[in-house]
């Protein structure tokens, strides 16, 4: 990694990230200025729908010069900066196998779910870390500008909305009206945040919850419980203790997650005993981590499909690589439960690709 030049002045970063001022003054963008068409844009915008009426999810994922600024801002600013011990995911030799396997074996599962996570860290956060590592207001405002963003208008009235049923009442599990959605929507993407899609926007959400992880690993430590964060998703683990105190503790993890500026999404939290199913990012770890049953039964099926009807029927949700896509599956399987996938990988091989 090459040495990273003091940055004092907005000019140092132009120097340093070998660009021209009016090119750093165009890709930063500082004054919010909406490009003439989606062409000279600097992200591609697609949504992502969200069953039970939630909010659909927007990916940003930057075009090509702004990536290549995000991954420098990353590799020589932010990579060296050390994360709390909580942080799994996109952390280096961390994964959602080593925020599920922390708990394995654990009576008591409290699980707890960030909602609208990268678009709820606003600029004004960003804009701390980057002050806490030194640099000047300056620098600040222009480092915060690469990293984050506004959206555009006209990408949010692309947004899939979730219509309500004509005659679903109001009420809870109700989708909310369109009017209402679209307001939601601006008020979270309207102001600059950290775009999904982004390389640099996990380890900087990492950076703006680490007083959220540290406070929650205390909260648990205090009961000889664990706590690790995977991404959005939050969970502690307890010894066996009065329902009253675990009690306590639910309202304790929403206070702190309150006072640190995220909310909860309710419909993804919850209590499990030693008598219930504990899952994790899809992980069973009530003794140790493993795959799933019904997640092993439905990958045999496909596979077992594809090996007599070929692949294509079978891509129901049209991935553009379906073999890599397969193999990827496979894969995650083999982290948890070897014997598993060696059975699914024979039935992967059966399979005609010409078909």
């Amino acid at each position: 990694m090459r040495e990273l030049p003091p940055l004092v002045q907005v000019g140092d970063i132009a120097a340093w990230l070998e660009l021209e001022p009016g090119q750093l003054d165009w890709l930063a963008n500082c004054q919010d200025r909406p490009a003439p068409s989606p062409k000279l844009a600097h992200y591609r915008a697609h949504w992502l729908p969200k069953g039970q009426g939630g909010l659909p999810r927007l990916i940003e994922a930057p075009k090509a010069r702004l990536k290549q600024i995000q991954r420098r801002i990353l590799q020589e600013l932010l990579a060296p900066i050390p994360l709390h011990n909580a942080a799994h995911g996109g952390v280096r030799g961390r994964s959602a196998i080593s925020h599920a396997q922390a708990h394995s074996g654990m009576p008591v599962l409290l699980k707890f779910d960030l909602r609208d996570f990268f678009p709820s860290i606003r600029a004004a956060r960003i804009h701390a870390i980057f002050a806490c590592l030194g640099h000047t207001p300056a620098v600040c405002r222009v480092l915060t500008a690469l990293v984050t963003t506004r959206t555009a208008h006209g990408v949010l009235r692309t947004a899939p909305w979730a219509a309500p049923p004509q005659s679903a009442p109001c009420g809870a599990g109700a989708a909310p009206s369109l009017a209402v959605q679209q307001a939601q929507l601006r008020q979270l993407y309207g102001p600059r945040h950290l775009p999904q899609g982004a390389p640099s926007s996990t380890l900087l959400a990492n950076l703006a919850a680490a007083r959220l992880d540290m406070r929650l690993a205390a909260a648990a430590a205090a009961l000889q419980g664990r706590y690790t964060r995977y991404v959005d998703d939050l969970a502690i683990s307890l010894p066996q203790l009065p329902r009253a105190q675990l009690l306590r503790m639910q309202r304790l993890v929403r206070r702190i997650v309150h006072e640190e500026g995220f909310v909860l999404n309710e419909a993804k939290c919850g209590l499990y005993t030693a008598s219930q199913a504990h899952y994790l990012t899809g992980i069973c770890i009530n003794a140790h981590p493993n795959l799933p049953r019904a997640a092993y039964d439905q990958l045999k099926a496909i596979l077992h499909q594809c090996v007599l009807h070929g692949p294509s029927s079978e891509n129901r949700d049209a991935h553009r690589d379906f073999r890599a896509h397969l193999q990827g599956r496979i894969a995650w399987c083999r982290s948890l439960n070897p014997a598993r996938a060696a059975k699914l990988q024979r039935l992967f091989e059966r399979i005609d690709w010409r078909r």
